[in-house]
C-alpha cells in the first residue's frame, strides 16, 4: 500500500491553488453574501408581517428550499473551479455556475444516497456511520470532476478509500481543523475591524448568541460577514479534498 499525500502537503497545495482562482472564488463569495442578505431580509419581513411563530417558521422553511438549492449549486461551482485550477485549466465563473446548475439534480441524488447510507449506519451504531461518511465523502467530487453519476459515484469513492480509510480519516480531520482555525481567525479579524469602525471593537463578537440587540445595519453585517468568510475559506477545504481524491485514485 503506497503512502498517501501528507496532511501538510494537502494544506500547502490547496493554498497554492487559491491565488490563481482568487477572483473566481471572490465572485462566488458575492453570491453567497447575496443569499445571506436575502435570507436576513426575508426573515425580517416575515417577522414584521406576522407574530405567529408557526407561520414564521413555515415561511422561513419555504424560503430555505430554493435558497438551499442555490447554495448547493454554488458549492458544485466551487468544486468545478478548484478541479480546473488543480488540473491547470482556466476556470470561468459563469461556466462553473452553469455546470453547478446542470449537476444539481445528480448532486442532490448522490448526497441523498450517501446521507441515507450514513444515516442508517449511524442509527445502527455510531461508528459504522462515521466509517460510511468517509467512505462516500468523495462521491460528489467524482461527479463534478470525473462526471461519474449515481451509484457509480458512491462506488468510485468507496473503491478509492478501500484500504486507506484511516489515512483518509486523519487527513480530512487534520486539514479540516487547520482550515476551520484559519476561518475563525479571519472571522475574528473581520469582526474586530468592522466593530472598531462602528465604534465598539467587540460589538459583533456576541452575535453568535443573540443579534436582537443590534441595530439594523449591524445585524445585517453580523449575518453577511460570516457568510463571506465561510465562502472564501470553503475553496481551501474543497481543494484539499480534491487533491486527496486524485491521490487516492492514483493509488487505487
Amino acid at each position: 500500500m503506497r503512502q498517501l499525500i501528507s496532511p501538510g502537503d494537502l494544506i500547502v497545495q490547496s493554498v497554492r491553488q487559491y491565488p490563481s482562482q482568487a477572483r473566481a472564488y471572490g465572485e462566488i463569495a458575492i453570491w453567497y453574501v447575496l443569499l445571506a442578505m436575502s435570507g436576513w431580509a426575508f426573515e425580517k419581513i416575515v417577522s414584521a408581517i406576522t407574530i405567529d411563530k408557526g407561520l414564521r417558521l413555515l415561511a422561513n422553511l419555504l424560503f430555505a428550499l430554493p435558497s438551499g438549492l442555490i447554495a448547493f449549486a454554488l458549492f458544485l461551482a466551487v468544486v468545478d473551479i478548484a478541479a480546473r485550477a488543480l488540473a491547470g485549466r482556466r476556470a470561468e465563473v459563469g461556466r462553473s455556475i452553469s455546470q453547478g446548475a446542470h449537476l444539481l439534480i445528480p448532486g442532490i441524488w448522490i448526497t441523498i444516497l450517501a446521507g441515507l447510507l450514513t444515516g442508517l449506519g449511524t442509527l445502527a451504531l455510531v461508528l459504522p456511520g462515521i466509517w460510511l461518511y468517509f467512505r462516500y465523502r468523495f462521491a460528489i467530487y467524482a461527479l463534478v470532476q470525473d462526471d461519474i453519476r449515481g451509484n457509480r459515484a458512491l462506488t468510485a469513492s468507496a473503491g478509492a478509500v478501500n484500504g486507506q480509510w484511516w489515512g483518509v480519516f486523519f487527513r480530512v480531520i487534520l486539514t479540516g481543523i487547520a482550515f476551520y482555525v484559519m476561518g475563525r481567525l479571519a472571522l475574528a479579524v473581520c469582526f474586530l475591524l468592522v466593530g472598531a469602525a462602528l465604534g465598539e471593537p467587540g460589538l459583533l463578537f456576541r452575535t453568535e448568541i443573540d443579534t436582537s440587540y443590534l441595530p439594523t445595519l449591524q445585524a445585517l453585517l453580523a449575518a453577511v460577514i460570516p457568510a463571506a468568510v465561510q465562502a472564501l475559506v470553503m475553496p481551501l477545504v474543497i481543494g484539499a479534498d480534491l487533491i486527496l481524491w486524485n491521490d487516492l485514485r492514483r493509488k487505487a
